[in-house]
């Protein structure tokens, strides 16, 4: 990751980690370089999100407590999860229980956001 890396097309294509770094050791204000990072690691950690609700809720998190740490609302905990699990849903399905997630697993954690949710 040696070239500067001027649009978020480029930037995305770059391991995560590695961007962080690259970030963390950048001077202020590099103009397109740091929007691109920034827009590239922004990109990243929302989609890792609803991953980490569900890691985080099927360890027993409350609704409220994986609201709080993702710094958003309950409703949208529920919303960006259930875009994210019936995708991995379908995904299960086209790959014949390869990848994805179980109907069975996505149900138990929609309850869990259902009861969250409607508090």
């Amino acid at each position: 990751m040696g070239d500067q890396l001027t649009t978020f097309v480029a930037a995305r294509g770059e391991n995560p980690y590695a961007l962080a770094r690259k970030w963390g050791e950048q001077q202020p204000s590099r103009g397109l370089e740091e929007l691109a990072v920034m827009s590239a690691l922004a990109h990243w950690l929302t989609s890792w999100m609803p991953i980490t609700m569900h890691q985080a809720l099927t360890a027993g998190a409350t609704v409220d407590q994986v609201a709080a740490a993702a710094g958003v609302a309950v409703d949208q905990v529920a919303e960006r999860w259930r875009t994210w699990a019936d995708g991995q849903v379908a995904l299960r399905e086209q790959t014949n229980g390869t990848l994805g997630l179980a109907a069975a697993d996505r149900d138990r954690v929609a309850a869990i956001l259902a009861a969250g949710v409607g508090h």
